[in-house]
């Protein structure tokens, strides 16, 4: 009996993690479906990017998102495209600073910062904000053209666990995807340029 009990049990769970699987690889499908329609349509950079985090987010079951697009332009050398809840940032506010830190490691690495425990992990040994729920986030590379152009930042899951290689690998997916989106933007955007040049000098021989 003892052997059968146990066997059987051995046998649920397996049916459970390839159910479990099954699931993932279903997120990860659905995922690159609706990006691919997200992408198929004329859309911004920003805009592509605020459909991604919002769909991450349901995706991955968080509570808070944000996304950094690198802008030379900007002050950080970033700019905060949205986050969910939104947040304002002051001039004075002091965690700017700690917050973009993540960001710009996850730049410069351009590998993804996947975080367990934010306060026993010797890459960030620092106090968790309660606001963020558990204290485990991941922040993610958006490429195009083989750069980082952005950062997606994921924390607080709806149940309270910790991120897993296989959130990583459903996120890695997604954003590999936006990046041949946000190439597609930048080529269209220069072929518009391209014709209103052709138009002025067509204008300027008549």
């Amino acid at each position: 009996a003892y052997i059968f009990n146990k066997k059987e049990k051995d046998f649920v769970v397996l049916i459970e993690r390839i159910r479990k699987e099954a699931a993932q690889r279903a997120d990860e499908l659905n995922a690159l479906r609706d990006i691919s329609d997200l992408t198929s349509h004329p859309i911004s950079a920003d805009d592509l990017l605020k459909l991604i985090l919002e769909k991450a987010m349901q995706v991955i079951a968080v509570r808070n998102g944000s996304v950094f697009l690198v802008d030379a332009s900007e002050p950080d050398g970033l700019r905060l495209v949205a986050a969910k809840p939104p947040v304002v940032f002051k001039d004075d506010d002091g965690s700017k600073p700690r917050r973009y830190s993540f960001v710009k490691s996850v730049i410069e690495s351009g590998q993804a910062l996947r975080i367990q425990d934010i306060e026993s992990d010797p890459r960030t040994l620092k106090a968790n904000d309660p606001k963020y729920g558990a204290p485990s986030f991941i922040s993610m590379p958006v490429y195009k053209n083989k750069q980082v152009v952005a950062v997606m930042n994921l924390a607080n899951k709806e149940n309270g666990g910790i991120f897993t290689e296989g959130d990583e690998r459903i996120l890695s997916i997604m954003l590999s995807a936006i990046g041949t989106g946000l190439e597609n933007i930048s080529l269209q955007r220069q072929v518009k340029l391209q014709q209103a040049d052709i138009s002025t000098l067509q204008g300027m021989l008549k």
